[in-house]
């Protein structure tokens, strides 16, 4: 009698526990587990043919490498009839950048975390993937939309993000820093892939490392997991020429070792942080998906 019930009860308990948050809210403190498996395709890739050169296309690199991800731990229809992963991420970066989703333009500066969210949640949806999530943090106006809305990116966030069956990409804001004024002026930003944390190259422990796949041409031509040290903001204002600017730069997340940089006057700033849920497939209790 008790057989007959036993799988019914088991798959309420971990509807439970999804929704309570006990499988995919509680992040390990360290997570190294797929550097090594998520993609790090470079934005300039001679293969890609992408406009201007590629060099404004790292959002929608940043975010194929995610998707390529997503399709390598069996969410196939993420990349449907793949004969080459490789060639079909770099096709697949060229779509997401096109107007139909990300709308990727040199005016615009590149893309906007807008028409980041939408264009992700566009081509999730269109691959069957319905029940999944995209969730944004940021001083970008537009996410005020969303209930509760986090102004502010953290390590919590960032790290409960890339739990499971889950990928971050970083908002990186270009900054110079007045130390007289305590100002930090935005000249212009990047996105990034989210590979790992919780420990530094040399394998230190380190609550502080976040390590990522960087698609720009100044971070290397090949495959690098870089390990980058963030630290708080304590006070400051960020500003500059752009909608959502000024805010209150205290909370923010500052690189202070280990970021690829376009130029060494600059500072790098994680000014927004996309969070990507897939929904959870069948069954529910087996081993955490990394």
């Amino acid at each position: 009698m008790m057989k007959k019930y036993l799988i019914p009860i088991l798959i309420i308990l971990s509807i439970i526990l999804i929704c309570s948050g006990s499988i995919l809210e509680a992040y390990a403190p360290v997570n190294l587990e797929r550097i090594n498996t998520i993609p790090d395709l470079l934005q300039t890739h001679w293969k890609g043919h992408f406009d201007l050169g590629g060099f404004f296309h790292c959002g929608p690199v940043a975010a194929s490498n995610s998707f390529a991800w997503f399709y390598l731990i069996g969410y196939r229809d993420i990349l449907p009839g793949v004969a080459d992963v490789n060639c079909e991420q770099i096709e697949l970066a060229k779509k997401l950048g096109s107007s139909l989703y990300m709308n990727t333009e040199f005016r615009r500066g590149g893309t906007t975390a807008e028409d980041l969210v939408r264009g992700i949640e566009k081509y999730i949806s269109e691959c069957g993937y319905r029940n999944s999530t995209v969730t944004y943090t940021g001083w970008d106006p537009f996410h005020t939309e969303y209930p509760d809305p986090v102004r502010i990116p953290d390590m919590t966030f960032i790290k409960n993000g890339f739990e499971n069956a889950g990928s971050v990409l970083l908002n990186i804001g270009w900054y110079v820093y007045d130390p007289k004024a305590e100002t930090y002026t935005r000249k212009s930003g990047h996105w990034v892939t989210l590979a790992g944390y919780g420990m530094d190259v040399s394998g230190h422990v380190c609550p502080d490392i976040l390590v990522i796949h960087d698609p720009a041409p100044w971070a290397g031509k090949d495959f690098q997991n870089h390990y980058v040290r963030f630290e708080t903001i304590d006070k400051g204002v960020l500003k500059g020429a752009f909608k959502g600017l000024p805010v209150d730069g205290g909370g923010f997340l500052i690189a202070r070792q280990g970021l690829p940089k376009p130029k060494e006057r600059v500072t790098g700033i994680i000014e927004g942080t996309v969070a990507i849920k897939m929904e959870i497939q069948f069954p529910f209790l087996k081993k955490r998906i990394n």
